[in-house]
């Protein structure tokens, strides 16, 4: 285990973690729940219990107790922050420890008009950072559902985000300018909670973790058209198909944000004295 102290650089990834571990393996195994996770948008319960997957932006965190899993992620990195805020984020579970799409839990929605883009363009001095708490805050006002996709391509339910005893979730800004998303989900269903992992401590499951993307397709059009699951809706941003134009053909330089798509195996762990 490598413990990281201080600043931590990993590519474009500035972020103050405490204590963190470096993974470059595609499967890890969950810490058991030794304290209170408050699913609140705040990551400072996970101190110890964080991991930086190689080649990623983000961090990761993953524990469970015989009831639920417990995952939160972050991220400084500008483009990843604002692909969340703008297009949405969805994290996929496969039980069976695969990749497959069997369940999904969509939150945030996306739909921050200009996103971090916007907030970048106000800075008005180098060392500033983009004024986007504001925007987050108005985000988690107006967003107070979360999205349950799947087993099948058209299921979709809607669920509170604080869903006493089942799914809760939530979004935050860090002091050191992160992005903090947390997670609990249960391990089995209830007459009471019906989506849930269907698993069990012990077991290994697959988490993927996706961004939404631009309809390039909706670009094009000059009336939009319709969306597509897990993509922006139909018609896109007010504006986004000059931005995008813009730089496709105006700054040869410039390209958009490649959407967030990583997938892990995680075996939970089971019992307390289990971890990495």
């Amino acid at each position: 285990m490598l413990e990281l102290k201080g600043l931590l650089r990993v590519g474009g990834l500035s972020l103050l973690i405490g204590s963190g571990v470096s993974c470059s393996s595609n499967a890890f195994t969950s810490h058991w729940r030794d304290r209170e996770i408050s699913i609140d948008g705040d990551q400072q319960e996970w101190f110890g219990n964080l991991l930086v997957p190689e080649g990623q932006h983000v961090t990761i965190g993953v524990m469970n107790d015989d009831a639920y899993l417990y995952l939160t992620m972050s991220s400084s990195d500008r483009p990843t922050m604002m692909q969340i805020m703008r297009f949405g984020l969805t994290v996929w579970f496969d039980p069976r420890g695969g990749k497959k799409k069997v369940l999904g839990i969509k939150y945030p929605m996306g739909g921050l008009e200009g996103g971090m883009g916007a907030a970048a363009g106000r800075l008005r001095g180098r060392n500033e950072r983009p004024d986007w708490e504001g925007q987050l805050q108005s985000v988690r006002e107006s967003q107070l559902w979360v999205e349950i996709l799947g087993p099948d391509k058209d299921d979709l339910a809607r669920v509170d985000v604080k869903n006493e005893g089942g799914i809760q979730v939530d979004i935050g800004a860090s002091s050191y300018g992160q992005l903090v998303y947390e997670l609990r989900i249960p391990l089995v269903q209830t007459p009471d909670n019906p989506y849930a992992l269907n698993t069990s401590p012990g077991e290994t499951i697959g988490i993927g973790i996706e961004t939404g993307a631009i309809d390039r397709d909706a670009l094009r059009s000059p009336r939009g058209g319709g969306g597509r699951r897990g993509g922006m809706p139909g018609g896109g941003l007010p504006g986004a198909g000059r931005r995008a134009g813009g730089m496709r053909g105006g700054s040869p330089g410039r390209q958009m944000p490649q959407p967030l798509k990583y997938w892990t195996r995680v075996t939970l762990a089971a019992e307390p004295s289990s971890g990495l």
